[in-house]
């Protein structure tokens, strides 16, 4: 580091140690004799289930339960954005999930998820080249339950329009292209982006208080080509989600709501779909919310560090 960077340092925390912390006192003389740095804190290793921190936390993150009852596909996006969509997903014990990184037999999935994306353009195009296009499509032949979040719900739809190359279109010939085509939605890319907190009611699969938020470009829009779908809207708000219900079981849907699956009821009834036509039990109602488990775990995390952490080196 240069002298003027090194002055701009406070102190060095060691994070995530294992074992007695009374055994690394000489191990913290020697790094600050080295340095000349304080040494301000020694946090603990914590066995909690921390929500992930990136995206590359997310992908590899072991499964935490050993007999799951079903099983989830995300598809890994190159452009994936809002990875924390599914945390709530990661909780439950009932479910295991798997990155669908490449062009399979999707059917070993009771549900696929597409997720946001943070150019969804150029991961349209990824999808069609790679097969994965195809795939979803006759994982949905086959009744299969699909989810798409903001660019997931974009791609779900027939057309992609990107006139002011906001989303990864690289040349002209990519500022219109085709969808996946299991929802009968058209989406032009705007200039701008539309950022907003959402307290909404939902529809389906049923009647429930839902939270979350919007980040998205693009106004999506029935495409009024596309006749011969029955489709209907999640919520009470009209703009903020669609599905449609396949005759022998299956479901497409897709929602602009990021945090969707943070909404208890709405989870649990969601899961209960699947679990309906696997012949499983119903999940519990009173199971313990999500976002009560969350927050006790940051408040774990919050007293480690103040245990542990001198703040007030911090400080002046």
């Amino acid at each position: 580091m240069k002298p003027e960077e090194k002055k701009l340092i406070k102190g060095i925390i060691i994070n995530r140690f294992r074992g007695d912390l009374s055994l690394f006192e000489e191990g913290k003389k020697w790094i600050e004799n080295k340095t000349k740095i304080p040494v301000i804190g020694i946090i603990p290793w914590l066995n909690n289930s921390f929500p992930p921190e990136d995206s590359l936390d997310l992908l590899e993150k072991k499964p935490c339960y050993s007999n799951p009852e079903i099983k989830v596909g995300i598809v890994k996006l190159p452009s994936i954005s809002n990875f924390s969509d599914f945390d709530p997903l990661e909780n439950e014990e009932s479910l295991l999930i798997e990155w669908i990184r490449e062009s399979q037999n999707l059917r070993k999935y009771d549900f696929i998820i597409l997720p946001g994306s943070k150019q969804t353009i150029k991961d349209q195009i990824f999808l069609e080249n790679s097969g994965l296009s195809q795939d979803i499509r006759d994982y949905s032949n086959s009744n299969g339950h699909i989810v798409g979040i903001c660019g997931g719900l974009q791609m779900l739809g027939t057309t992609l329009e990107d006139p002011h190359f906001k989303e990864g279109s690289r040349k002209y010939s990519e500022q219109k292209i085709k969808g996946i085509g299991l929802l009968p939605l058209k989406t032009t890319f705007l200039e701008k982006k539309l950022t907003r907190q959402i307290n909404s009611e939902s529809l389906w699969p049923c009647q429930s208080k839902i939270n979350g938020f919007e980040i998205h470009n693009g106004k999506t829009e029935l495409d009024s080509n596309q006749n011969e779908f029955d489709i209907k809207p999640i919520f009470r708000d009209l703009d903020l989600g669609w599905y449609i219900k396949i005759n022998k079981g299956g479901s497409i849907a897709g929602t602009y709501i990021h945090g969707i699956f943070e909404n208890d009821d709405w989870r649990n009834q969601y899961l209960n779909l699947i679990r309906k036509g696997k012949n499983l039990p119903l999940l519990n109602q009173k199971s313990t919310s999500y976002k009560i488990k969350r927050e006790s775990i940051i408040d774990n995390l919050a007293n480690e560090f103040n245990k542990h952490l001198n703040i007030k080196a911090l400080l002046t």
